[in-house]
């Protein structure tokens, strides 16, 4: 796609406006958005989310009134990082402290956006439905229809259920 501002270059920067619950679309090349000043936004992200994170944290900490000491439970015994760093700088020293603060980050999460799931976003033109989360639904709808004593619907259900189970370890 081309720049919506200056037609030659391919754009590589999206931005996305909502204005009286009508959204526009802005497709702009690398310079064109610099020049716009919309760069200075996008690179100043990840000192925002930071920011973010770091507030959380302390909110979280002050509401379940955690001693000090409790965050330092541990190390990452890869690179030495604690959950105090983190809390302080907003970043993991490595990929391993994920599963180190595993509960930790879990929490966080959960108390950030409700859950601890990622769900993304699909694009529009997508129509076909993840296979776990698929999955999910028609275990839950198995349990209201079990709940109801809808036992026909029941059982399509667990049959749904079954077969995909068993496609997904054909798959493996």
């Amino acid at each position: 796609m081309l720049c919506q501002r200056c037609y030659k270059k391919t754009a590589t920067v999206g931005i996305t406006q909502i204005v009286n619950n009508e959204q526009k679309e802005l497709h702009l090349c690398e310079s064109c958005a610099q020049e716009m000043g919309f760069e200075q936004a996008v690179s100043n992200l990840p000192q925002i989310f930071t920011g973010l994170m770091m507030e959380i944290l302390k909110f979280k900490e002050k509401e379940n009134q955690l001693p000090v000491r409790h965050a330092e439970s541990g190390r990452c015994p890869v690179c030495g990082s604690s959950w105090s760093d983190f809390k302080r700088t907003g970043l993991f020293g490595c990929d391993n402290c994920y599963l180190t603060f595993k509960n930790k980050v879990k929490d966080v999460l959960i108390s950030i956006q409700g859950t601890a799931k990622h769900i993304g976003q699909r694009p529009r033109k997508a129509g076909r439905i993840d296979s776990e989360e698929n999955l999910t639904f028609l275990e839950h709808a198995l349990q209201d229809a079990v709940a109801k004593e809808e036992f026909e619907k029941a059982a399509e259900y667990r049959d749904r259920i079954r077969s995909l189970k068993k496609k997904s370890q054909q798959s493996v």
